[in-house]
């Protein structure tokens, strides 16, 4: 990311709905409207990180890990996918675990190995596949003091059981079985709000025409009122006679 944009990654499903059916549709090189994003802070203070990346989510995984490491973290990073054909950032991982060969480790699980996709990775990640890589202490002598999960509703969801069930961190710790997550997401995030990066989308309506309106309506509900209080009196009368 630099002053005039950012790279995307683009990750494009066969059916194409919602947003992979707009991003799927942009030229290489193309330009695209991001109305707003949604601003990410993370703990710095972390020393042990645990991340579970499905998909694309690794997008959000590889630059955060890269930050921790350099900060002098320890970092287990499980990325999930369907097969190795889906594998992506192949090299930028290359590079980051030869520069940190002892301090980062990165497994990959495939749900749907390939033949010779698991000489490659592990078959796809259980109950049992979170303990034995998250679990136990780590360099330090220590468990894992944060836990990061990235992908669809669902998968953050089956993770999240696979992590209670696993049972590597106390239920007493923080009072729900896991570590904290190391990223606060907005809106109602304490340190990670909603930033609005561009224009609406919509423009907002000036505050002199909106003045003008708020008294037009005004005046439409009063002259309205004013009619059916007739309307009432007019009705009341002709009942009486």
């Amino acid at each position: 990311m630099d002053a005039d944009g950012f790279e995307l990654a683009v990750k494009i499903y066969v059916d194409r709905q919602g947003v992979s059916a707009y991003l799927g549709a942009l030229e290489v090189g193309a330009l695209a409207h991001v109305p707003e994003i949604r601003a990410m802070d993370y703990h710095r203070d972390s020393r042990r990180v645990a991340m579970m990346c499905f998909g694309i989510g690794v997008n959000e995984c590889l630059p955060l890990g890269k930050r921790l490491l350099e900060r002098g973290a320890e970092v287990r990073m499980a990325i999930l996918d369907r097969d190795a054909s889906r594998v992506v950032f192949g090299r930028e991982f290359a590079k980051l675990e030869a520069a940190y060969p002892t301090s980062l480790r990165v497994r990959r699980y495939f749900s749907r190995p390939r033949p010779g996709d698991l000489e490659q990775g592990y078959p796809r990640i259980d109950v049992a596949a979170v303990s034995d890589f998250f679990g136990g202490n780590w360099i330090d002598g220590k468990p894992a003091d944060y836990l990061e999960i990235v992908g669809s509703g669902r998968n953050e969801r089956d993770a999240y059981e696979m992590v209670l069930e696993a049972g590597i961190w106390s239920k007493a710790h923080v009072g729900k079985g896991h570590p904290p997550f190391i990223i606060m997401k907005g809106p109602d995030g304490f340190n990670a709000p909603w930033r609005p990066l561009s224009p609406p989308e919509i423009p907002e309506t000036p505050r002199s025409t909106s003045r003008f309106v708020a008294a037009g309506i005004s005046a439409l509900v009063v002259v309205g009122l004013t009619w059916f209080a007739r309307f009432v009196a007019r009705r009341r009368c002709r009942k009486r006679a």
